[in-house]
């Protein structure tokens, strides 16, 4: 869901207006300045941060930042809004906006009486107004918003999982230690408050174009380079490229996706990052040779991949 409001508050004016009507009926909205995913400071992580200039009466023209939590099964933490106000707040005192507005998103059946955030959009709410001019477009991605309500509604609010959030942040420290002995840059989101199962550890790099990422399904032993919403009848050819120990298969829920994957040890335990220590260190050693396969070969790889893809996607960038 983070994706899909990041994409619509980047590209679609229609949206972002009636976004903020439902926010603040008194905001007129006149353009959006940037759209930021998952920025972290002092206060934590925060799921979108929206900057637009707004017109608050004849004489106000203001900055408005929206700072967005985006929930669907996931517990809220202690002062989560509070956080959230503060963040408001310092942006603020430092210039970065005039006025803030704190948002939750979340299923209409999630948003609790006192949830403490200035304004709260259900994803019933947020279906009604996707691509208006784009039938297509719009099924699609209401029925993404579907799919993330039944989540919601089949298994429940999650809670916090103290060993997965510890193995977590052991794991983003260790991958620190071996981007400075390996010259990689690779990055993950930074540790935070995690829950059972999310055993998926997402990697980017700037050396990588922004509809690729390596994926690391640690409870099923794979390593992974994905390219998105692409074609594989069309892949092929990636077939010559790759190594002899890697597959080239279809991913994904609706198999949307192309994916290259390397097998590594599995983690099913959670509880001691340090005795799964040698196991991570394979499996990013496997993402560097992933890496380094397209580096070395990246003309061959967006020759067959570029003209494969099936859509895409303007991505906000964070400050």
């Amino acid at each position: 869901m983070d994706f899909l409001l990041e994409e619509e508050f980047s590209v679609s004016p229609d949206f972002t207006r009636q976004f903020i009507t439902a926010c603040d009926p008194a905001l007129t909205y006149r353009s959006t300045d940037k759209v930021a995913h998952s920025v972290s400071d002092k206060h934590g992580e925060a799921d979108l941060i929206v900057l637009l200039s707004v017109i608050r009466d004849a004489d106000q023209s203001p900055r408005l930042a929206l700072l967005i939590e985006d929930k669907i099964t996931a517990g809220f933490q202690p002062q989560q809004a509070g956080r959230y106000r503060n963040r408001g707040k310092a942006g603020k005192d430092d210039g970065l906006w005039d006025r803030f507005l704190t948002v939750l998103v979340a299923p209409k059946a999630y948003i609790p009486l006192g949830h403490g955030f200035d304004a709260s959009i259900s994803f019933e709410e947020i279906k009604s107004w996707l691509c208006l001019g784009d039938p297509i477009r719009r099924e699609f991605k209401q029925r993404r918003i579907d799919e993330a309500i039944s989540k919601k509604n089949a298994t429940g609010v999650q809670v916090v999982d103290a060993e997965m959030t510890a193995f977590r942040a052991a794991y983003f420290d260790h991958l620190q230690s071996f981007n400075a002995r390996h010259g990689t840059d690779f990055a993950m989101r930074p540790p935070k408050d995690t829950y059972y199962g999310d055993s998926w550890f997402i990697l980017k790099s700037h050396a990588l174009p922004p509809w690729s990422v390596i994926r690391h399904m640690a409870s099923a032993g794979n390593i992974e380079l994905t390219f998105q919403d692409t074609d594989y009848e069309k892949c092929t050819g990636l077939d010559e490229l790759r190594e002899a120990d890697m597959e080239l298969i279809r991913t994904g829920k609706y198999r949307q996706h192309v994916t290259l994957r390397l097998h590594v040890p599995k983690i099913v335990a959670f509880n001691d990052f340090q005795s799964r220590q040698e196991d991570v260190e394979t499996t990013l050693y496997g993402a560097e040779r992933l890496l380094r396969l397209f580096q070395q070969n990246q003309v061959e790889f967006e020759k067959i991949v570029i003209p494969a893809r099936v859509r895409e996607k303007t991505v906000g960038k964070a400050p």
